[in-house]
């Protein structure tokens, strides 16, 4: 399972803090959900959906990351 996340209004993958790019494999892949969110809250990345790709499906699910995402 990947998890990724793109930005909803341009469609481009996290890279890292200051990079964005079209290339799906180019992408920072995260370890699990939670580091995902995470990440997210701590770059305070806003108008951003969490994909997760199951590659042996050939399914993604899409998940919106709207509000302010405070971890405790």
């Amino acid at each position: 399972m990947e998890r990724l996340v793109r930005q909803k209004r341009t469609g481009l993958y996290f890279k890292n803090p200051c990079e964005w790019t079209s290339d799906r494999n180019a992408a920072r892949r995260f370890e699990d959900v939670l580091s995902a969110v995470e990440a997210c809250g701590d770059w305070r990345l806003h108008g951003v959906q969490l994909v997760l790709k199951d590659i042996l499906a050939d399914s993604e699910v899409q998940l919106d990351l709207d509000a302010d995402i405070t971890i405790p």
